[in-house]
């Protein structure tokens, strides 16, 4: 059953005056919307702001606000009221955030959602109202600015508040589900969400043992928000660099394996059992242990192309595949007299490559091959080391890093919604001279009307085994 936007907004609302209960000159507009009418739902908050003291200040953020799909904080606005003569001011600041209700499925999640980026606004009201900060004094419009590693840190302390202060309400589990949700999102390719930045799951048993020291506190409800802000910021301290850099690590590569198809399990235990770093590991074990989801065999994962690998791991398994797919198909096109396994395996990849697989990667070289099969076969030549020649050498004008550099390009595209077709690959490919032979096989396989297509691919609902092409090599 669908949210109401009537419940989601009274909700939003509660939370709003609470936080304004803590911070009186802060104030907290939730503007509810579902996908696709964000714009519309902006201008109607524009219209019920036109009263505000600020409101042409609100309007232009509205305006400039980057349209997204997912749910935020879209930035503040400070309104300054003068006293006494203008010898002095006070000023209060209007948070914005977007709530798009069809990214949840209960009201708990709406409210945890709220309280997340009613954190976010919170910080940046208590930043900007610091009488040392000269930005007070100069800023109309304030947004965040945040590197990778900051915003990372933020979202820890945020996910903390929420889970505090809905604990303090008596949101039973509100840690392990919060949890849960964190461990399989990161598990799963959705469009226009980053798993990457949300390491909750780290600070799930500080989070915890922080909570069973308030049970034996008698805290009234107007210190909540100041309660769950006390907690949040400790347990951020809590959490150096290098803890946020290896959650960043894991979710890195593990989205890079769902959008490339992996399952769930294939994640967790290319985490667990091929990754060297023993904190990558121990995260794995982690969200395994969160989502309740057990880990595929490492005898069924081994032969498997993983981000989790090294560099140098990878690239000698794409040149073994390499090879094993010309030998392949060099003994097919001898079997049948002709070179069109080449031409299909050779549409395949590159096919394969539009979803961002670069692992065993050759159609260009297939495709060289082809050509040398055919030439030799119309002499009545012995085709097979003038085609392995063919293919050798063609194969020596791409590089490896070359290719895992477009495939994350590819993937990055992806995430964003955006399209990864044949000729955009070639656009994303450009003027880069290493590239050039990609270009050119790709344009072949663009002129070939028996290319194919592969099956559609679902972001966030993959459940089949990991894609690589190795896998899914076919000889028909």
């Amino acid at each position: 059953m669908s949210l109401q936007m009537d419940s989601v907004a009274h909700a939003c609302n509660t939370i709003s005056r609470q936080v304004r209960d803590s911070h009186k000159r802060l104030f907290i507009r939730y503007i509810v919307h579902h996908d696709g009418q964000q714009s519309e739902a902006f201008k109607v908050a524009g219209q019920d702001m036109i009263q505000h003291p600020a409101a042409s200040t609100l309007l232009a953020l509205l305006s400039q606000a980057k349209k997204k799909h997912e749910s935020g904080l879209i930035g503040a606005v400070i309104a300054r009221q003068n006293l006494f003569l203008g010898l002095t001011s006070k000023h209060t600041v209007t948070a914005l955030c977007s709530i798009n209700l069809d990214q949840f499925t209960s009201l708990q999640e709406v409210r945890l959602n709220a309280y997340h980026h009613a954190w976010h606004a919170i910080n940046l009201f208590e930043q900007h109202t610091d009488p040392e900060n000269p930005s007070l004094l100069q800023t109309e419009i304030i947004t965040q600015h945040h590197n990778a590693m900051e915003l990372i840190a933020s979202n820890l302390c945020a996910d903390v508040f929420g889970c505090v202060i809905s604990a303090l309400q008596d949101e039973a589990g509100i840690i392990q589900t919060t949890g849960q949700q964190r461990a399989n999102n990161v598990l799963t390719s959705t469009v226009f969400h980053y798993p990457e930045y949300y390491p909750f799951l780290i600070a799930m048993d500080s989070t915890s043992f922080a909570l069973q020291r308030l049970a034996n506190k008698a805290i009234p409800k107007k210190k909540f928000v100041e309660e769950a802000l006390t907690v949040a910021r400790h347990i951020g301290k809590i959490y150096d660099e290098t803890s946020l850099k290896q959650w960043f690590t894991f979710a890195k590569h593990a989205q890079e394996m769902a959008w490339k198809g992996s399952n769930k399990e294939a994640i967790l235990s290319s985490a667990i059992n091929i990754s060297k770093n023993t904190s990558i590991r121990s995260i794995g074990y982690l969200v395994s242990e969160t989502a309740d989801i057990k880990p595929d065999s490492i005898l069924d994962i081994r032969n498997n192309f993983t981000p989790y690998a090294s560099n140098d791991f990878n690239e000698k398994e794409h040149k073994k595949t390499v090879t094993q797919t010309f030998e392949t198909l060099m003994f097919e096109s001898l079997n049948s007299g002709h070179s069109r396994a080449f031409i299909k395996q050779a549409n395949k990849q590159n096919l394969l490559l539009s979803e961002g697989h670069s692992a065993g990667w050759c159609a260009a070289s297939l495709q060289a091959a082809a050509k040398a099969f055919d030439r030799s076969s119309k002499k009545g030549e012995e085709p097979h080391e003038v085609t392995r020649h063919a293919f050798e050498n063609e194969q020596t004008k791409t590089n490896w890093d070359d290719l895992i550099s477009l495939a994350q390009k590819i993937i990055i595209r992806r995430r964003k919604g955006q399209e990864t077709t044949l000729s955009t690959i070639i656009a994303l490919c450009g003027d880069d001279k290493s590239l050039t032979s990609v270009q050119n096989a790709l344009k072949i396989t663009m002129k070939d009307p028996d290319r194919g297509e592969l099956p559609p691919i679902q972001a966030g609902h993959m459940k089949q085994n990991p894609t690589i092409l190795s896998a899914r090599r076919a000889t028909s």
